[in-house]
């Protein structure tokens, strides 16, 4: 059993995979623990790159043959980009509904940008790894905003921000602190 830290920009994981005979295999890759990053698989022997999808699984199929190289234990590595794009969560995209969160990861200073439906209380909780709300900001009775969140003085880690509308949640994305 192996535990790495959470992953973050620009990390690198090596997957060693050996003791392939010669034959077709597949390769399926979970991305849904990948959060706030992008992530790609490369294939040395190939020079392919192939973008996991974060919201399930990517299957990537490959052959090992008579070239040793095929056979390679360092073949594949995951790349993690710099970010993640901005996600934007909507009900109603014809009329523009929205919530996005940059930048992700973030040092000091969250920009949550959102329109909702109607003018109700908007509030955006910080939520901790436990589960425990460690900061609330009460943006008013609001349906746009662009409220700046200070996380300056929080630990390095993951966090959940919620954003809620009167009793709704309207949109919720995990953040990594820096």
């Amino acid at each position: 059993l192996e535990a790495r830290p959470s992953v973050v920009a620009n990390d690198t994981l090596y997957c060693n995979l050996s003791n392939f005979g010669k034959r077709d295999y597949t390769l399926v890759i979970d991305g849904s623990n990948f959060s706030n990053t992008t992530a790609t698989l490369e294939d040395a022997y190939t020079n392919t790159k192939q973008a996991i999808n974060l919201a399930g699984t990517t299957t990537y199929k490959f052959t090992v043959n008579s070239d040793v190289q095929s056979a390679s234990s360092n073949r594949f590595m995951i790349t993690f980009g710099s970010t993640a794009p901005a996600i934007v969560i909507t009900d109603a995209p014809a009329i523009g509904l929205f919530v996005k969160m940059s930048p992700n990861p973030v040092i000091n200073q969250l920009q949550v940008s959102f329109k909702t439906a109607t003018a109700e209380q908007t509030t955006i909780n910080v939520i901790n790894s436990l589960g425990q709300v460690v900061k609330t900001v009460n943006a008013g009775n609001v349906s746009i905003g662009n409220i700046a969140v200070n996380v300056s003085s929080f630990s390095s880690g993951i966090y959940t921000v919620q954003l809620l509308s009167g009793n709704k949640q309207i949109g919720t994305q995990k953040i990594v602190k820096e």
